[in-house]
């Protein structure tokens, strides 16, 4: 089953949680990242795969297990009835790609809409893998143009989170 997972919490980090605060301030809710999760129809948090464009170390695009704390994430299941293969081999396609700090800059702090079409940061590598599925073919947004609260909001009002 294909999940989506929206970070609400806050790094110890000072600098990490001012970026946090930034991007919740500067995008209109409570979440500073999105990644997408395969749990393989397991119930063993410890099993799923999360995919994610992260800023963190290795500064990359990723797929990994990680031990999570619940508090600090939002997790939601994607439509059953919509495939994701298509997304899934996207985002393995594009594992170590570097993270996308102009496109940051520039299509979210900066609407302007510019990125760098070689990198990619989280909300863009989520909206683009999920351009593959039926569940956003059709969407005229450009993925670069979506924060996480962004793509939060678009699939809430498509009544898509369960």
């Amino acid at each position: 089953m294909t999940k989506i997972a929206f970070y609400k919490g806050t790094s110890k980090s000072l600098w990490n949680a001012f970026q946090q605060w930034a991007i919740r301030a500067w995008t209109l809710g409570k979440y500073s990242h999105v990644e997408i999760i395969n749990d393989y129809g397991s119930r063993d948090t410890k099993t799923w795969m999360w995919f994610a464009a992260t800023s963190y170390h290795p500064g990359t695009t990723i797929a990994r297990s990680i031990k999570f704390n619940e508090e600090n994430w939002d997790i939601f299941e994607l439509p059953t009835d919509v495939n994701y293969d298509e997304a899934y081999a996207y985002m393995y396609s594009k594992m170590g790609v570097k993270y996308d700090w102009l496109g940051i800059v520039l299509s979210q702090t900066i609407p302007l809409n510019i990125h760098d079409k070689k990198r990619l940061f989280c909300s863009e590598y989520v909206a683009k893998a999920l351009k593959k599925t039926a569940l956003f073919r059709g969407d005229t947004a450009t993925p670069q143009s979506y924060s996480p609260n962004g793509l939060y909001r678009k699939l809430k009002k498509m009544d898509a989170l369960k």
